[in-house]
């Protein structure tokens, strides 16, 4: 009963590593997250009243967090963005968030994300950002509210696709 399990959920791997993309290469996501479904099969018991996914979900997930957790520590303060891989204080929900921003994130070009990361996850102001980045405070003003409406959009668009 296992390995069917295992091959009728891989799928579900993949949808759970599809959240965590721009984390950390796509195939190391799944092979971790089939590492979670693998244990999940084991552990599972269908007297348990759950679906399989149901109960494989957290697993997967949280073996592809465990993963990048390990990751982060052994490259702490590599990228200003190293917040957003998730930590053990996280909820799983707050985990699926942070990976849905590092996905839309790797969709800006190099200053948009460096404007961006300069605003909000370093919480420097606009004069301070521009500054810099050696351009104006109005130039920042209009390129954060045309980056955050194409961030919204993109969000939009992902929401909707899933």
């Amino acid at each position: 009963m296992d390995d069917r399990l295992i091959e009728e959920n891989l799928a579900l791997v993949r949808s759970v590593a599809a959240r965590f993309a721009g984390l950390a290469e796509p195939d190391d996501l799944f092979q971790v997250g089939a590492i979670g479904l693998i244990k999940a099969a084991h552990a599972y018991d269908p007297a348990f009243g759950t679906r399989f996914s149901t109960y494989a979900f957290p697993a997967i997930a949280g073996e592809i967090m465990h993963f990048l957790r390990s990751s982060r520590e052994n490259a702490a303060g590599s990228d200003a963005c190293a917040e957003l891989i998730p930590s053990n204080d996280d909820t799983e929900e707050e985990a699926i968030n942070r990976a849905e921003i590092s996905e839309l994130m790797s969709t800006l070009d190099g200053n948009e994300r460096r404007l961006i990361e300069l605003r909000f996850f370093r919480s420097l102001t606009q004069k301070e950002t521009a500054r810099l980045m050696n351009v104006s405070q109005p130039y920042v003003s209009r390129a954060e509210k045309r980056i955050l409406d194409k961030l919204r959009r993109l969000g939009a668009q992902e929401y909707a696709s899933k």
